[in-house]
């Protein structure tokens, strides 16, 4: 094998070893938030809740401009008392005032409460992308493998 070809292998293990430790660590959060969820959840019952307002989060976009994010102020009702909730995930464009969103709240204490949207979306994001970079991963393997396997008059 050239030197050349050398280099370009070895480089192409690091980004698939790098590739295949962030893919599986992310998906692994993933997995282990999910079920650290559902067990702290298990005994909480859902009730419906509606947005009421936005609160307002300035920041900046990839490029430092100014941008607003939103996060939802969710109310819902347990019992006769009204209860508040502040989602903890900031969008540019916020649910509609009124939407119903599913709140799951602790029977013991209702003011203890999580937006079961929030988890699903989380849970989707962190875990879509580690099966993203795990399938990244392997086609760089494959692709040093096709490598390693040609003549060396047909490598490029």
């Amino acid at each position: 094998m050239e030197p050349e070809n050398k280099s370009k292998s070895r480089q192409q293990w690091i980004i698939f070893a790098i590739l295949l430790v962030v893919g599986l660590a992310s998906l692994s959060y993933s997995v282990f938030s999910y079920f650290q969820y559902r067990s702290s959840t298990a005994d909480y019952l859902t009730a419906e809740g509606r947005v009421v307002s936005h609160l307002d989060r300035p920041g900046q976009d990839s490029k430092g401009s100014p941008i607003t994010r939103f996060v939802e102020v969710v109310e819902y009702q347990v019992e006769g008392s009204v209860y508040t909730i502040v989602s903890p995930v900031e969008k540019t464009s916020p649910a509609a005032i009124g939407k119903a969103m599913d709140v799951k709240y602790d029977p013991s204490s209702p003011g203890q409460a999580v937006l079961g949207a929030v988890l699903n979306q989380t849970t989707l994001i962190t875990g879509g992308s580690g099966i993203i970079l795990l399938v990244v991963s392997v086609l760089v393997l494959f692709q040093n493998q096709k490598r390693a396997g040609l003549p060396k008059s047909k490598r490029t």
